[in-house]
């Protein structure tokens, strides 16, 4: 007894319950993380989930572009002289005719009249020229008078005339420097900021008294990448003509709806675009020059074809696929081929068929045979609206 109690101590026993207890909770830590891999694996993944469905669809490019009057003037003299009046309003609507503005006009009405007095005067010459050669051809046909007499007489006449023609000319340049007095609008439009105002001697085409902009009608210019170009180009060929609508930045509020009217004879080579014109009635003056909006040129007429929520996309090393669900409730991985994405949706040319629930929130806990519980009665495809569509990467 005395040897037994020196060869096993208290420590040694306590040690060895220790390490027996702890190689229990190890077991069980191992057989409990066993069991919740087990039910994990068998547990449905919660998904939300959409039908393909067939659809007639627009086909529509988009792009940013900028609005530009239709026809843009700066307002200048045509005579130099004082102003001495400045008739419009800054923002005025105005009509191609109206008098905008005044110049001093005492000096050209003078040089006007100055320039029919010389006209007159030259008529007169030239008349009692002309009677004198008709009295000097009488007196060569009675043969009284000499030949040379009537030749001079001849040459006075028409040298008469060609001063006559001359004073003409000059009394309509004065009478036009007149008339340029009274600064006119030559478009409809609407008035700028004023940039001269009256007292101030204007010389032509110095300063800008204001600048005048058409904006109805009214042009955007956009642009499309040059893959776009051949589609435009065959629409055009075939004499159809584009709708193109222009969006606010935030592609939600309609600015109004116009007509392509032409595209840009090249392409941008550093940027592989080419630009195009639209041209917008502008009603509403919604439009208005230098602004940024964003646009969508309707390409194709609606066409059936087979979509689902865009979100049900999927990228990956393969390209495109999205998550069906079977009969069985397990998800199948599957590669689609995407023609475009557009409003929400993506139009599916391989792939797919109508009427099978494909996966649009959830993919990321999948994997392909797995368990899917769908939490609702499937999620409705998005409404068509008016934004762009894109072409999938």
């Amino acid at each position: 007894m005395r040897i037994f109690s020196r060869s096993i101590g208290v420590p040694t026993v306590v040690a060895a319950a220790v390490l027996l207890m702890g190689g229990l909770f190890l077991a069980r830590f191992a057989v409990g993380s066993a069991e919740k891999a087990v039910s994990s694996a068998e547990k449905p993944v919660a998904v939300l989930a959409a039908q393909a469905v067939e659809r007639d669809i627009p086909i529509y490019r988009g792009g940013i572009g900028f609005v530009e009057a239709f026809n843009k003037v700066s307002l200048t003299s045509r005579v130099e002289g004082q102003l001495i009046t400045v008739s419009f309003k800054e923002g005025q609507e105005v009509k191609a005719g109206d008098v905008l503005a005044l110049i001093d006009p005492r000096s050209f009405e003078a040089s006007l009249r100055s320039k029919e007095a010389i006209l007159r005067a030259t008529q007169a010459k030239a008349m009692a020229a002309k009677a004198n050669l008709d009295r000097m051809a009488d007196l060569i046909h009675r043969e009284v008078g000499t030949r040379q007499a009537l030749e001079n007489q001849q040459a006075l006449y028409s040298e008469l005339e060609a001063q006559i023609d001359g004073a003409e000319a000059e009394a309509q340049s004065a009478a036009l420097n007149l008339e340029y007095t009274a600064i006119r609008s030559p478009i409809n439009g609407t008035v700028g900021l004023k940039q001269v105002d009256q007292g101030n001697v204007v010389r032509p085409g110095t300063p800008v008294i204001a600048v005048i902009t058409q904006v109805q009608p009214i042009s955007v210019i956009f642009s499309l990448p040059q893959e776009d170009l051949a589609v435009v180009n065959q629409q055009l060929s075939a004499g159809r003509s584009l709708t193109v609508t222009a969006m606010a930045r935030d592609s939600k509020l309609d600015l109004g709806s116009g007509k392509l009217a032409t595209i840009d004879n090249q392409v941008d080579s550093k940027t592989g675009t080419f630009k195009l014109k639209a041209v917008f009635a502008n009603e509403k003056k919604n439009l208005w020059p230098g602004a940024f909006v964003s646009v969508r040129l309707l390409v194709e007429d609606s066409r059936k074809s087979i979509v689902v929520p865009a979100a049900a996309i999927q990228r990956g090393p393969d390209g495109a696929y999205v998550y069906v669900i079977d009969a069985l409730y397990k998800a199948t991985m599957r590669q689609v081929s995407v023609d475009l994405v557009q409003d929400g949706f993506a139009v599916v040319k391989n792939g797919l068929s109508v009427g099978e629930s494909v996966v649009v929130e959830g993919q990321f806990k999948l994997r392909p045979g797995s368990a899917v519980e769908v939490k609702d009665g499937g999620r409705p495809l998005p409404s068509i609206s008016n934004a762009s569509s894109q072409r999938p990467g």
